[in-house]
């Protein structure tokens, strides 16, 4: 059981006697909008209670409540000397007339019509509250009694309850009215939209009374019917428009939904109009019924399908016939297949051929490989057993040359010292060439040790052995940001320094020399270059440019051995690059090479002398 509870305000008290939460709370909503005091109960005794415990200015209560009902909760405000003058209203439909007679029977002072709204709620209460003292200076009551519905009535109401029951009742049934028009016109729209869409579908529409009789079709229909308007076919069958075959199904079909109340759905059927026209429809019927739940005819929806059965029907000839275009594909397959089995067996036994005979090739390779192994060594013990062996009678050449020089010169012609200073150059020169050789012979016995360095460090390095070989000239070193790799630094120091010093050489004839080191990019890979401005060469001879003892100067214009550039192409070979010279002559010279390594870490200047 619901407490009563009280919604607290400056205004007037009103008391709600309503068992529906929901109610009640709506009408607590309204009323404290306006400014009232709201008390709510959950049925007639609760609300009795509380008036008696706080008297209100009026009470709104529903009339069909548990323990004591709302025409039972007025008599008891009616017949109580303290609570008689309080305006009691009815919550109710009106939907019979006995409501209003009930009303006056218990001295009810006004109806609120269910449903109703917050503008005519407050109407009436302010209406009601507005008049309750012209109500105590005329009570007057009057005990009529009514014949109505085979019951009597007796009516003790005053004559001011009896008007304002009139005026309540007269305002819900004009309320009733207005809705009823409303109601109209929404219906009216509706049918129109009905038919609008109706008419705007291809489908084909039509509603039929309980003998199969049309009573409304759609222009769709109309048209297949071959009829100007859909009126004209109201009160036709199906008898009037299609072959009798068809229309006996349609009226057995008709006459099942109409007895079993089961909708007939998705029905495919061929039918032939009058003239010979013949239709593909997928159908569905159902029953419609009134608003009592009674049946008064059926609605059918055909949609012609007449395209998709005809293409349904194309597809199906097109797959038979591609059916057998598989059949007789598969039988040309499984020919080739046999015919691919023996090439494929043919081709097996080809490789297996082809396997044995890579077998024996990379057999022979390995054991030339060995043998050419061997020769390299042998080739390079020899090299070095030379160039050591020359060692000692050169040395004795040299001396005894020297000694015949310092010692018994002065009993030589000039003639004779000069072919004894020849022989001391070409001894000296023979001497650098065994060096070179040996070191040479070195550097293809020794393996790469690889280790990340910058290369900038490692030219710095050679500027600075190459300061006393400058003898006092001026050169304009430009040296870029060059990459850091992954290099034997060793090896790679005696190429910068083979290929600077040969730069600083060719150079020193230029009055302003220039010598650049610095990279770039060609075909996305990092080339190292050394260029300079010196004598250059001619570069037609590019090719023989890095082989033993291959010089393109004298010795009277540039002095060297021949085996420098050789021991820079076999330090790039051995870190896996490649290098190569442009030239011109007169018009200096470039020296590209790559060391097949990415750039890890952006280089940093190198410091110049």
């Amino acid at each position: 059981m619901r407490e009563p509870v009280t919604n607290s305000s400056n205004g007037v008290e009103i008391l709600i006697a309503e068992d529906s939460a929901t109610q009640a709370e709506q009408l607590r909503h309204y009323l404290s909008a306006m400014g009232y005091s709201v008390t709510t109960a959950g049925d007639g005794k609760q609300a009795l209670a509380a008036a008696l415990e706080n008297k209100p200015a009026m009470v709104i209560t529903d009339i069909m409540m548990p323990e004591m009902d709302g025409y039972m909760l007025c008599r008891e405000f009616k017949s109580s000397k303290t609570l008689k003058d309080v305006p009691v209203v009815l919550l109710t439909s009106l939907s019979r007339p006995q409501d209003i007679l009930k009303g006056l029977e218990c001295g009810a002072d006004s109806f609120i019509r269910k449903p109703y709204d917050d503008k005519y709620l407050a109407s009436r209460v302010e209406y009601i509250l507005a008049n309750q003292e012209l109500r105590k200076t005329e009570r007057q009551q009057l005990g009529v009694q009514l014949q109505f519905g085979g019951q009597a009535h007796f009516i003790t109401a005053e004559k001011q309850q009896i008007l304002d029951l009139l005026i309540s009742t007269y305002e819900g049934g004009v309320q009733i009215n207005e809705e009823l028009e409303r109601k109209q016109r929404e219906l009216a729209r509706e049918r129109d939209l009905l038919h609008t869409l109706m008419d705007n579908v291809p489908d084909l529409i039509y509603f039929k009374d309980t003998d199969s009789r049309f009573t409304t079709i759609n222009r769709a229909l109309a048209g297949t019917l071959g009829l100007s308007k859909p009126e004209d076919a109201l009160g036709e069958t199906d008898f009037n428009y299609f072959a009798d075959a068809y229309a006996q199904q349609s009226l057995a079909d008709e006459q099942e939904i109409l007895r079993t109340g089961r909708p007939l759905v998705g029905k495919v059927e061929e039918i032939l109009l009058r003239d010979k026209l013949s239709v593909w429809l997928s159908t569905t019927k159902m029953v419609i019924r009134d608003v009592d739940q009674s049946i008064i005819g059926t609605f059918g929806v055909s949609r012609d399908i007449t395209e998709s059965k005809h293409a349904e029907q194309a597809l199906r000839l097109a797959k038979e016939t591609l059916e057998d275009r598989v059949a007789e594909r598969t039988s040309e397959l499984a020919q080739v297949n046999q015919q691919l089995q023996i090439e494929l067996s043919e081709r097996k036994r080809a490789e297996e051929q082809v396997k044995r005979l890579n077998e024996d090739l990379e057999r022979r390779v390995a054991e030339r490989t060995v043998q050419l192994a061997a020769a390299n060594k042998e080739l390079e013990a020899f090299s070095y057993s030379v160039s050591h062996d020359l060692r000692a009678p050169l040395r004795h050449i040299s001396g005894f040359a020297r000694a015949l020089a310092e010692k018994h010169s002065s009993q030589l012609g000039s003639e004779a010292q000069e072919l004894l200073k020849l022989i001391q150059e070409g001894s000296q020169k023979m001497g650098l060439m065994i060096d070179d050789l040996l070191n040479l012979a070195r550097l293809d016995r020794r393996e790469a040790v690889a280790t990340m360095t910058p290369l900038n460090s490692i030219v710095d390095d050679v500027l600075k052995d190459l300061k006393s070989e400058l003898d006092g000239r001026k050169i304009d070193w430009r040296v870029g940001s060059l990459p850091a790799v992954n290099c034997d630094p060793r090896l790679l120091q005696q190429a910068f320094a083979n290929l600077l010093s040969n730069a600083v050489k060719y150079t020193r004839r230029q009055e302003h020399a220039v010598i650049e080191v610095d990279q770039m990019m060609i075909n996305g890979e990092a080339v190292i270059y050394v260029r300079d401005n010196g004598a250059g060469f001619d570069s037609k001879h590019a090719d023989k440019l890095f082989g033993v003892f291959q010089r393109f100067h004298s010795d009277e214009e540039f002095e060297g051995t021949g085996v420098g550039l050789t021991t820079v192409q076999r330090i790039i070979h051995k870190h896996g690059g490649r290098v190569w010279a442009e030239a011109a002559r007169d018009q200096g010279a470039t020296f590209y090479f790559t060391l097949n390594e990415k750039v890890n870490v952006k280089g940093t200047p190198s410091l110049v002398p």
